[in-house]
C-alpha cells in the first residue's frame, strides 16, 4: 500500500470477506498524488487485509455499514516496519487495518468497473443536497 500521508477523501463500494482475507473496493473522489504520480477522482482500487483484521474483528463490519449508507471516508495509510496499515475514518470514527496490499499504482484490470460511479456522477453526488423541500 502506498503512503498517503494527507487525508484522501474515498468511497468504499464494496466489502467483501473470507475466512483468510477482508477485500474493500474504494473509489477516489479526488486527485492524490502518490509515489510521484497523479491518481485522478473517479480511480477505483482495492486493498486487501490479510494481516491482523485493526484492532477488533467487528471493524470491517463498521465499514460495511459504511458502505450501506454511501459514506465518504477518509484515507491515510502507510507503513511501519515490515507491515502496512489504513486507516478509513468518518468523523471521530476510525478503523485502522493492518497487514494491507493494494492494486492502487498497479496496472491490474479491476474485477468490477460496473460498480464504479463516473466523474460527472461523483461531482453531482458531492453537490446535490439531501433533504426535501415541502
Amino acid at each position: 500500500m502506498p503512503c498517503v500521508w494527507w487525508p484522501w477523501a474515498c468511497q468504499v463500494l464494496v466489502v467483501e470477506a473470507s475466512t483468510t482475507f477482508v477485500e474493500f473496493d474504494l473509489v477516489s473522489l479526488e486527485p492524490r498524488r502518490l509515489r510521484g504520480a497523479m491518481v485522478e477522482a473517479g480511480t477505483p482500487f482495492s486493498v486487501r487485509v490479510t494481516g491482523h483484521v485493526g484492532s477488533s474483528t467487528a471493524d470491517p463490519a463498521v465499514v460495511a455499514g459504511w458502505v450501506d449508507i454511501g459514506a465518504v471516508v477518509t484515507l491515510l495509510a502507510g507503513q511501519h516496519r515490515r507491515s502496512s496499515w489504513v486507516c478509513l475514518s468518518i468523523g471521530d470514527r476510525r478503523v485502522v487495518l493492518t497487514g494491507v496490499v493494494s492494486n492502487l499504482g498497479v496496472e491490474a484490470p479491476i474485477e468490477r468497473p460496473e460498480t464504479v460511479a463516473t466523474r460527472n456522477e461523483l461531482q453531482r453526488a458531492r453537490t446535490t443536497r439531501l433533504c426535501t423541500q415541502e
